[in-house]
């Protein structure tokens, strides 16, 4: 099909998922997803759906092989991702909010490796306001049980924990319990 084919792009994407389920292996996925990213900016330009799936994709394999490159090296590919989202399919599209759920973990998680665990911290805030723009989009397209709709609803426990709100914290607990 051609060095700038959908098919190679799809194959270059097949490839790297095939070495992520059948041996976790995102060190080895890498390239191929890279590779992904590169073909589909080519085959279907910047603001298409199949170029914020490949964003998506490659910011979440090289989170898995050095979380400790949040800022550098898996940050702008996941702003790209929900900016490209956003404009194509919309703000309250499910994978737009899958995205911001996405972002909104890494946030915690680059929080969680710091050093000194501000209360305040701009990280916290927007990984707050991701959570609650992703959580009823979610739901809603999702169904409340889905157990990405239930990680978003952990996620806000820990944000509000981190936080140090603590009553808030055993609201959203009790919550994600009784649901």
């Amino acid at each position: 099909y051609g060095e700038e084919s959908i098919e190679l792009s799809q194959a270059a994407t097949e490839t790297g998922l095939l070495l992520i389920r059948v041996g976790g292996r995102y060190d080895l996925a890498e390239p191929y997803i890279e590779r992904a990213l590169r073909l589909s900016r080519k085959v279907f330009g910047t603001d298409h759906r199949e170029t914020g799936y490949a964003l998506h994709d490659l910011a979440v394999v090289r989170h898995e092989v050095r979380p400790a490159d949040f800022a550098s090296r898996i940050e702008p590919l996941i702003r790209e991702a929900i900016a490209v989202r956003r404009r194509v399919i919309g703000p309250e599209h499910k994978e737009t909010a899958g995205s911001e759920r996405t972002l909104a973990a890494f946030l915690v998680g680059s929080w969680q490796r710091q050093t000194v665990g501000d209360a305040g911290s701009p990280l916290l805030i927007e990984a707050d306001e991701l959570v609650a723009h992703a959580l009823p989009v979610m739901a809603r397209e999702l169904g409340r049980g889905q157990f990405e709709v239930t990680e978003l609803r952990y996620l806000q426990v820990e944000i509000a924990l981190a936080r140090r709100d603590f009553n808030l914290a055993a609201s959203l607990a009790q919550d994600l319990i009784d649901r």
